[in-house]
């Protein structure tokens, strides 16, 4: 088996949003999902990864089928689904969560789902007990003949609304211009924070579960959909636990056109992103169409929130390269369509001699 690992984390967006508690309704015309999912399969067939780090895998029973068809090893966290006995429940269509996929040769091993955040209760595809949104890291094990062994690490953190330097000054202007209420205003400030600060606790509980867990490994890798910018306080906190991000590694110059690269970013994927509008973000839109719009404005900025980070406790590591890839093909009609919302992230990965 080669030195080198090619790892990919992608989220592939499940395209669904609370409609009552019978079902999620669809965010897409009926039958484009399934145009999308066999375009992410075709990719990542042609991307040939070692390993894949997926988010919102949805249904999870049927994706988990279509992933052990390509030849990988699958271990995967339900984070929602519900209310389920034996599979059956409500809300009827909704079991999506994480999944990490491997090359057989690497030994896939699934140690536990974490869970992050969200109230008391589990989940699971046959079992689950679950009144409001959960947030997971899921755990897995890999052996390779020169790394030795790996802990892997998925995880989809809280999709609140992140605080900036950005969305402070729109805030400002909104309430300056009476576009906003002094008390919407306080609002919209106090669930923004309470968002940043949900990301840091659940990053707290991860690290706390890794601090125990890698003294048996010689390497981690984590990856996922962080919901946060590199320049918000969720990436800086990866940064402190001495982990690497491994597209910055390979592009430092910012001269260099790709040294920004989006992982969210409606110039190239508007169609699916303009979908995601209908989605019930976890902010107080006051019953107001304009309040929701300006929220929507500031969520459709482009930026890179989907990260492989990696941290070696031996001899080093060394980023071959990096690189945002789009996940995309020809639907049915001839028409080029993204496999989900989000771009995502490849990196092939050696050691250091």
């Amino acid at each position: 088996m080669s030195a080198n690992l090619k790892v990919l984390t992608y989220n592939c967006w499940h395209a669904l949003t609370a409609k009552n508690l019978i079902e999620f309704r669809d965010l897409e015309p009926e039958g484009r999902r399934l145009e999308r999912y066999k375009i992410q399969i075709q990719n990542f067939q042609k991307l040939d990864p070692d390993i894949l780090f997926l988010q919102e895998v949805s249904p999870m029973h049927e994706r988990v089928e279509s992933f052990e068809k390509l030849g990988y090893e699958v271990a995967y966290q339900v984070d929602q689904s519900g209310l389920k006995l034996f599979g059956l429940g409500l809300p009827s269509n909704l079991s999506t969560g994480l999944a990490i996929l491997t090359k057989p040769e690497l030994k896939l091993k699934k140690l536990f789902g974490h869970k992050l955040s969200g109230n008391p209760g589990f989940t699971g595809i046959h079992f689950s007990l679950q009144f409001t949104e959960n947030r997971y890291a899921l755990f897995a094990a890999a052996e390779h003949p020169q790394w030795g062994n790996i802990l892997l690490v998925n995880t989809h953190l809280h999709h609140g609304t992140e605080n900036t330097p950005v969305i402070e000054k729109m805030l400002d202007e909104a309430l300056q211009n009476h576009q906003m209420t002094e008390k919407e205003y306080k609002i919209s400030k106090d669930e923004i924070r309470a968002a940043d600060l949900r990301r840091k606790s659940e990053l707290d509980i991860l690290f706390s579960a890794v601090h125990v867990f890698e003294k048996k490994f010689d390497r981690v890798l984590l990856a996922g959909d962080f919901n946060s910018s590199e320049s918000g306080t969720a990436y800086q906190q990866v940064i402190q636990e001495n982990y690497i991000d491994t597209y910055r590694t390979k592009h430092l110059d910012p001269k260099d056109p790709t040294f920004e690269a989006y992982t969210w970013d409606n110039s190239v994927n508007l169609e699916n992103i303009n979908f995601g509008h209908e989605f019930e973000l976890p902010m107080d839109n006051f019953g107001r169409e304009e309040i929701k719009d300006f929220f929507n404005v500031y969520n459709d900025r482009k930026r890179r929130i989907d990260f492989l980070f990696a941290k070696d406790l031996k001899s080093g590591l060394n980023v071959k390269s990096s690189q945002v890839v789009e996940i995309s093909g020809l639907d049915g009609s001839g028409n080029r369509m993204f496999g989900s919302d989000h771009l995502g992230v490849l990196s092939e990965i050696g050691l250091l001699k």
